[in-house]
C-alpha cells in the first residue's frame, strides 16, 4: 500500500497510467517450482478493491 501511494502521485505528474497487480499466492510447500497463486475470488476481490482505491488506473488481475 505504501508503495502505491508513493507511487499514484508520481504517474499523476509524468501522464504515465499506474497498474497494479493484486496477487493471492498459495504456500510453496508442494515442490512445484515457481509460484503458486491461489484463484480464490473471496481472497482476490478485496484486493482489487484496494488497489481501484488507492487510485489504480489499470488492474491485472487473475482470472477466478
Amino acid at each position: 500500500m505504501e508503495n502505491i501511494s508513493t507511487l499514484k502521485p508520481v504517474c499523476d505528474r509524468y501522464g504515465m497510467p499506474l497498474m497494479v497487480e493484486p496477487l493471492v499466492m498459495q504456500a510453496n510447500d508442494k515442490d512445484k517450482g515457481g509460484y503458486m497463486v491461489d484463484g480464490d475470488i473471496n481472497k482476490i476481490l478485496p484486493l482489487v478493491r484496494q488497489a481501484c482505491e488507492l487510485g489504480a488506473d489499470l488492474i491485472k488481475a487473475d482470472p477466478c
